[in-house]
């Protein structure tokens, strides 16, 4: 009876089944049971993680959640998951959902920040994108992209309008088409923001910032009503490099920041009061 009861909630962590074989290889050590109950009584737990978001009847089901979080995890999963929300027919509130829920499974954001997430984001052009990303298979973008949402959410907090998120941009500086990664206003005012948030190893490509500050000076030329360019890095920089960013900020006129989403919305807060 135990063992029934557990394999129904096996695909929950990976960890589950060595832990039993670990019991069963080993019954001096440990008896099996003492490993099957406990988990057995967390497992609900683990689940009500995967409830609904949206305050809707069509939203997916936990196991749809946890079989498009695998689909997701392919090679070219990104793609084929996006067709699969778009072929059942849901809102977008709905794709929204379903794209927190698999990152919560994924264990990329816990369930409280993607309530916040959803509470402060819902129907931002953008987010729908932005989540397709965090979901996909590439852990050095998903570092990136999260920080684009949370510097955004913390926005919507702050009293910003957040217009969009992922802007396309062609900047006539780059062979591909570009992109502002965060654009917010307030009181008539836009603030363009390129935010990055390198992966831990990753090297901080300084020629990339570089062209990224461009990007946000051709923004602010182009733009047809008044724009504060912004810059911002997650990461901890060393003196020298950051040295570097600094005199390629001045030269684009770009405001560099620096630090957490916290930390770089609080800065960009009182920017935006002063220009």
């Amino acid at each position: 009876m135990l063992i029934r009861r557990f394999r129904q909630y096996l695909h929950l962590r990976p960890w589950m089944p060595f832990a039993l074989a670990l019991a069963m290889a080993f019954p001096s050590l440990v008896r099996a049971d003492a490993i099957i109950e406990p988990l057995v009584r967390i497992a609900p737990r683990l689940l009500h993680l995967l409830a609904p978001l949206a305050r809707s009847s069509r939203t997916l089901a936990k196991e749809e959640i946890i079989e498009l979080s695998r689909l997701a995890r392919t090679p070219g999963g990104t793609r084929a998951l996006g067709t699969e929300l778009a072929r059942r027919g849901l809102t977008g509130s709905q794709i929204e959902d379903a794209y927190l829920r698999i990152a919560i499974h994924q264990g990329t954001i816990d369930r409280m920040e993607a309530e916040r997430l959803f509470r402060t984001l819902s129907g931002t052009p953008g987010f729908t994108s932005t989540l397709r990303k965090v979901v996909g298979n590439n852990p050095f973008g998903t570092s990136g992209h999260m920080f684009e949402l949370r510097l955004a959410a913390r926005a919507a907090e702050s009293g910003f309008k957040v217009r969009e998120i992922g802007r396309r941009f062609a900047d006539g500086l780059k062979r591909a088409p570009s992109d502002i990664d965060v654009l917010l206003e307030r009181k008539g005012r836009l603030l363009a923001i390129e935010a990055k948030n390198y992966a831990p190893g990753r090297p901080i490509p300084l020629d990339m910032a570089r062209a990224d500050m461009a990007t946000l000076a051709e923004f602010e030329r182009q733009a047809s009503s008044p724009v504060i360019p912004v810059f911002v890095i997650a990461n901890r920089l060393d003196p020298a490099k950051l040295k570097l960013l600094q005199h390629a900020a001045e030269r684009q006129g770009v405001e560099l920041i620096t630090g957490d989403a916290v930390t770089a919305m609080a800065q960009i807060d009182v920017l935006s009061r002063i220009q």
